[in-house]
């Protein structure tokens, strides 16, 4: 969902969290007659582990790395593996400690003293299941506010204001098409991934410096139960939220995909959903997703706690026969 890249050039070797300011510093000459760039991004889809093919440049090549740590040793550079902790998942109870506990830390962290510049939470919530799974979650963590389109695509209605009123968020709607008012935007997202499809996030600009953004990529792998077996290695068929990387450094925000936190171990997560404590959250059909229904309906009678506390207007979720989408 994120890299930094290196490129290698003569002597010089050159890294950055961001691939247009590294070509930049290289003075990388690219082959006009090149037609791939979609294709090459989209080579992360074949998992982590799959070594990736390098972006040819005049004199060197760019290496865009998604899942390793960079070593320096004054000289040259070497990837050094992620660390791979195993943690329990065969329970709810369990993996939710880790995601609430793992966005504690967090929350210390980028609110930390020793910070020039610190930053605060933003949620994103829509109305399927795994936005406001993330959002709930990230409540206890502190956070307050949340952003919802009018629409997610053309005659789609997806404004979540009462969703975000049930889980006594704030909640600012962005009209789906505002990042066209404003200067033009699209190099920023193609840049990324050759693709752009994240562009809408930009209409709400004005929010965004200065904050982590919890999001909810990632729910259709993490929490589907019909998700695809991409094993630890996340083979997927999609890479989307990769066009973020750049605009995130433009407007200065972290992009936090809460459910790709301990998605290595996907596999015990397909076996969660599939257990026989979540079959009461499994509704059947293509948008069964146990995790995060659970995670909604059980939010509702700590969010009602809540507005005993604060004084908050809060709206029912739906009965587990219902659709959250539909319902809402």
């Amino acid at each position: 969902m994120d890299r930094p890249q290196l490129a290698v050039c003569s002597d010089w070797t050159f890294v950055s969290n961001s691939l247009s300011c590294l070509c930049e510093a290289a003075e990388a000459q690219f082959d006009p007659r090149f037609k791939n760039y979609s294709e090459f991004f989209e080579t992360i889809n074949q998992g982590i582990e799959r070594p990736l093919p390098d972006l040819a440049i005049a004199g060197g090549s760019i290496r865009l790395i998604y899942h390793a740590n960079i070593g320096w040793d004054g000289n040259h550079v070497r990837l050094i593996p992620k660390p791979f902790p195993r943690r329990d998942f065969t329970q709810f109870d369990n993996y939710v400690g880790f995601l609430r506990s793992s966005l504690r830390c967090i929350a210390e962290n980028l609110s930390g003293g020793e910070r020039i510049r610190p930053y605060s939470w933003l949620g994103t919530i829509s109305r399927g299941y795994d936005s406001p799974a993330c959002a709930w979650l990230a409540r206890a963590a502190g956070l307050r506010r949340v952003i919802t389109h009018d629409e997610s695509r053309p005659g789609e209605y997806d404004d979540s204001t009462a969703i975000a009123s049930a889980l006594g968020l704030e909640c600012i709607v962005v009209n789906r098409l505002a990042w066209k008012s404003q200067a033009p935007l699209e190099p920023l997202f193609l840049a990324a991934d050759a693709q752009g499809k994240e562009i809408m996030i930009a209409g709400a600009a004005d929010e965004l410096t200065d904050k982590v953004l919890i999001s909810g990529q990632g729910g259709g792998t993490a929490w589907s139960i019909h998700a695809e077996p991409c094993g630890e290695y996340l083979a997927r068929s999609v890479h989307s939220g990769l066009s973020i990387s750049e605009y995130r450094l433009h407007r200065g925000f972290i992009h936090l995909p809460l459910p790709f936190m301990g998605l290595r171990q996907l596999p015990d997560l397909g076996k969660l959903s599939q257990s026989a404590e979540m079959k009461p959250w499994d509704i059947g059909g293509a948008y069964s997703r146990p995790i995060s229904r659970r995670l909604v309906e059980e939010c509702w009678s700590s969010a009602r706690d809540i507005w005993r506390v604060e004084n908050r207007r809060v709206h029912p979720f739906p009965s587990r026969r219902g659709c959250l989408v539909q319902a809402w």
